[in-house]
């Protein structure tokens, strides 16, 4: 007996190279995720040492207001560097969600929760939180698994 012979206009490797698409969307969502919340131990942190370093000029009595605002400014910095990153990582989780088949309760609430961080980031990160807004709630039944009830 004979064996077929393979279709001779396909490479050999053509159905090992392809990806499987939902694992490169999960990829692209934990990696989305995970820099889009960046800004939240920076802004505890920037919040905390100014906190501290207020407090630490109140109970010395040197109300230097130029030392203050080289202090408020050397803190200001990271916290706004990593929104700039954090708004490239909202980003490409967006492109996730809304173009990848990668669908997840956590991935939701992540999505939920940096929309509403970047929201107060006018413009950049207002239009994107609107954007995300729009993608989670038109996806809302394959992120959530058909428990939204729908109300007409």
């Amino acid at each position: 007996m004979q064996e077929e012979d393979p279709d001779i206009w396909s490479s050999p490797e053509a159905s090992a190279a392809e990806p499987d698409l939902n694992a490169v969307s999960r990829v692209f969502a934990v990696i989305g995720s995970t820099v889009a919340l960046l800004p939240v131990p920076m802004l505890a942190y920037t919040a905390v040492s100014l906190l501290l370093n207020y407090r630490s000029m109140v109970d010395t009595a040197e109300g230097d207001p130029q030392l203050m605002s080289g202090l408020l400014s050397e803190q200001l910095v990271p916290l706004v560097l990593s929104l700039l990153v954090g708004l490239g990582g909202f980003l490409i989780a967006i492109c996730a969600a809304g173009f990848g088949g990668y669908k997840t309760r956590w991935f939701f609430w992540a999505l939920i929760a940096s929309a509403l961080i970047y929201l107060v980031a006018f413009p950049v990160g207002t239009v994107l939180s609107l954007v995300a807004a729009v993608v989670v709630f038109r996806n809302r039944t394959r992120f959530l698994g058909g428990q939204v009830s729908e109300r007409s």
